[in-house]
């Protein structure tokens, strides 16, 4: 009996052990993209712990960075440089830099990224035949779909409106076309055109819900913006799921709580933890200023690990404990 138990052990400290070299170094952990000074254009790139700690106060420095994205151990940053080709560099979790040009797309390439459900990224950029498209790469660089966008043709003249991916569920990708969120296959077929209207401001997609910032009566009046809670199927479940913000833009998502960057004055950005119920948890847990040396810009947050890894290893204590007995 022992012995059987024994091997149930062993099999469990194996997988665990597994999984955890496969988890990311720097979970539960926010990378903050800030104006570093009062000089346009340049930026700042620093970790924070999710209590607001700070980490690395400067992975990356540079003019013109773009979005920014976080795949297990590795933080991915736009840099475009006019009028030279927009690179995408890689770096680890540590800010040690990986590839400076882990991706090199064609000049004028508006690139925002997110990380699929199968670990891509995504941007949007001219084709081969320099029409406008949705473009994946893996998490080698490699470039492996493009999705030319529709146009609309008039007086022989054809234009494209450019999308921002914001997020996905399943087999599906969601889009931002202005102030509408659109829904679509990652194959190209439109599924919902028009899923979510009236958009004003930052948009999160978490499993089966979607997260959508919102200003009252479009006014952006101090204290009286709020996010708002959809399902995937574009229906409104909460209209108010968090209140007293203004101006909110990015959203994020992580351990079971919402982080929401917003106004938190007259000259102050602030980014603010809560809770998927919309509870405050720390509504400043980041702040910096408006413009000028640490304004706040862009941020993601890497997940935690999955807590029925932590509950394993927490079993396998109490088991081996006992067999020692």
């Amino acid at each position: 009996m022992r012995s059987n138990l024994l091997r149930v052990v062993s099999v469990v400290v194996f997988n665990a052990a597994v999984a955890l070299s496969l988890a990311p170094l720097a979970a539960g952990e926010i990378y903050v993209s800030s104006q570093a000074t009062a000089t346009f254009g340049v930026f700042t790139i620093s970790e924070y712990s999710t209590s607001g700690a700070p980490i690395i106060t400067s992975i990356v420095t540079g003019s013109q960075l773009g979005p920014i994205a976080a795949i297990g151990n590795d933080l991915f940053v736009q840099s475009p440089s006019f009028p030279n080709p927009t690179t995408v560099s890689e770096y680890n979790a540590s800010g040690a830099l990986v590839n400076a040009s882990f991706i090199t797309t064609a000049a004028y390439a508006d690139t925002e990224f997110y990380m699929t459900s199968g670990n891509n990224l995504w941007g949007e950029g001219p084709n081969s035949r320099d029409v406008p498209s949705l473009l994946e790469w893996n998490t080698s660089g490699t470039l492996i779909d493009t999705i030319p966008l529709p146009g609309t043709t008039a007086n022989g003249e054809t234009t494209y409106v450019i999308p921002s991916v914001v997020g996905s569920s399943g087999s599906d990708i969601f889009l931002v076309y202005g102030t509408t969120l659109s829904e679509w296959t990652t194959t190209g077929t439109v599924v919902n055109a028009s899923l979510i209207t009236g958009l004003a401001g930052g948009v999160a997609v978490f499993g089966s819900d979607i997260f959508v910032g919102n200003s009252a009566a479009g006014s952006h009046e101090s204290g009286t913006d709020y996010v708002s809670e959809y399902n995937t199927s574009g229906t409104l479940l909460n209209p108010s799921l968090v209140t007293g913000l203004t101006e909110p833009g990015e959203i994020a998502v992580s351990g079971g709580n919402l982080f929401v960057e917003s106004q938190g004055g007259p000259s102050t950005e602030v980014i603010g933890e809560y809770t998927l119920a919309g509870a405050p948890v720390n509504t400043s847990l980041l702040s910096g200023p408006t413009f000028g040396s640490g304004a706040l810009e862009l941020f993601v947050v890497v997940p935690e690990p999955a807590t029925w890894l932590l509950a394993v290893i927490g079993l396998i204590g109490i088991l081996l404990a006992r067999r020692r007995r």
